[in-house]
């Protein structure tokens, strides 16, 4: 049998990204599982609706950094938090916040509220550990570039990982950057980011995990998505044009 699993991560609220990414995983590629690595809001216009699209598709996902501050409800606590963030990165936030507690106990803040922030699952005989930063640590920045092989310090770290998790497969997301790394039968890999793409390239990212008997490969997949329209949102919204402008440059 084979499963074809889409992977995304870091939609960011920009839902024209997530909207063309959806099409082609859904319709084009037909995958049979959807997973997600976390940071669904932050930065970019519609929360919510992000929010509403994945909470039906997508059953396998994990909270990131961006998640978990939106969800603070400690007022203290949450300015602590958001203390850490560069100031755009913070008064997005501040807007996603407001609006996840104007639809608190919304099934889009049930789905978000309920994720983990680390999962282990078994797909088609693999165990897959999925987690936003690291397994170390959830927000930590694991920082590969696809078609570079990781340093023999990162190298020895996956290892062990695989040892202690007893894993066949990581998915990592956060730092907006797509990578995988085989170590002999063992796979890591980031699938890059949907809504706010970091290695230069403006496209969406994604990737289609592909699992059939003994045999796994991924594929990062890039995709045009009209990033005039996710600029013209977040005017709307009366966010930091400096958040519509990066997209161009895929930064």
């Amino acid at each position: 049998m084979t499963l074809k699993v889409g992977v995304i991560s870091d939609m960011h609220a920009n839902m024209p990204a997530l909207e063309v990414v959806m099409e082609y995983l859904l319709d084009e590629e037909g995958v049979d599982e959807l997973i997600c690595a976390g940071d669904y809001v932050g930065y970019y216009a519609e929360p919510l609706e992000v929010l509403k699209t994945l909470r039906d598709t997508c059953k396998l996902g994990v909270k990131g950094n961006h998640d978990r501050a939106a969800l603070m409800e400690n007022e203290v606590e949450f300015r602590k938090e958001i203390a850490m963030y560069n100031p755009i990165a913070a008064e997005a936030i501040k807007f996603h916040r407001k609006k996840l507690f104007q639809a608190k106990n919304s099934p889009e803040w049930n789905y978000l509220n309920g994720l983990p922030d680390r999962l282990k699952f078994e797909l088609n005989g693999y165990e897959i550990f999925l987690v936003h930063g690291s397994p170390d640590d959830p927000d930590e920045y694991i920082i590969i570039f696809q078609n570079e092989i990781p340093s023999s310090y990162m190298q020895q770290r996956i290892k062990n990982w695989f040892k202690e998790l007893k894993a066949d497969i990581i998915i990592l997301g956060h730092t907006h950057l797509p990578f995988y790394w085989k170590h002999r039968n063992k796979l890591i890999f980031n699938p890059g980011s949907v809504g706010q793409p970091r290695d230069g390239n403006p496209k969406a990212s994604c990737a289609i995990l592909t699992l059939k008997g003994k045999e796994k490969k991924v594929e990062i997949k890039r995709l045009e998505y009209p990033i005039d329209e996710t600029i013209a949102r977040l005017k709307k919204v009366r966010l930091p044009s400096f958040l519509g402008e990066r997209l161009y440059k895929g930064r």
